[in-house]
């Protein structure tokens, strides 16, 4: 997801066409990897129902879940952010979606609630993987005058991943059981965590 530029010197017509080049891929591969990281982390929504009555859920466990994901997920959008900016964006974020997909995959082998607790709280690490990259591209690589624009391109991400949870995981949930639904996109989010490390 970062330009693989030489050293040399550009004149001004090159800047504009290498800019004009790759502003609109890296536009692309953030939108795709966002909606990915989205659908992986919202994908146990539409699975909990399910879980909980097979797995003997209440609540209070419910609750538990959420809350420790998200405040792992909140502290782990600061740090990631400060490594972020030291490191390569398209691996950064691609290493996150894939590990967060893998995780996802894991969280449907586990058979015991410490088991689910602690690789969901894990997965909410992997998860503050995704903005920090995001934030660093869209403020190198359009300008001050033009940023709300890309950004408001880029928040379709969230509305596209978004979308997509309750027609796939809603749908498998249903039809295959809790695990399907966080087994597809779990894969989904390897395949394209592995295609961003390479954009």
């Amino acid at each position: 997801m970062e330009a693989r530029m030489s050293t040399t010197v550009l004149t001004e017509q090159q800047i504009g066409a290498v800019y004009r080049y790759w502003r609109p891929r890296l536009l692309f591969s953030m939108v795709v990897g966002y909606a990915a990281f989205y659908l992986t982390r919202k994908s146990v929504s539409y699975a909990m129902p399910v879980m909980q009555l097979e797995l003997g859920l209440d609540k209070a466990d419910i609750g538990l879940l959420g809350t420790l994901f998200y405040l792992v997920y909140g502290a782990s959008k600061f740090f990631s952010g400060i490594i972020s900016d030291k490191t390569s964006a398209r691996w950064f974020m691609g290493t996150g979606l894939f590990i967060t997909g893998l995780l996802n995959v894991v969280f449907t082998l586990c058979h015991s609630w410490s088991a689910l607790l602690v690789v969901w709280t894990l997965n909410g690490f992997f998860q503050g993987w995704g903005w920090p990259p995001c934030a660093k591209l869209l403020t190198s690589w359009y300008s001050r005058n033009e940023r709300g624009f890309w950004w408001g391109c880029w928040n379709t991400s969230i509305t596209m991943g978004g979308a997509l949870v309750p027609l796939l995981s809603g749908f498998l949930a249903s039809e295959y059981g809790w695990q399907t639904a966080l087994l597809v996109p779990g894969v989904m989010g390897m395949l394209l965590g592995i295609w961003l490390c390479w954009q």
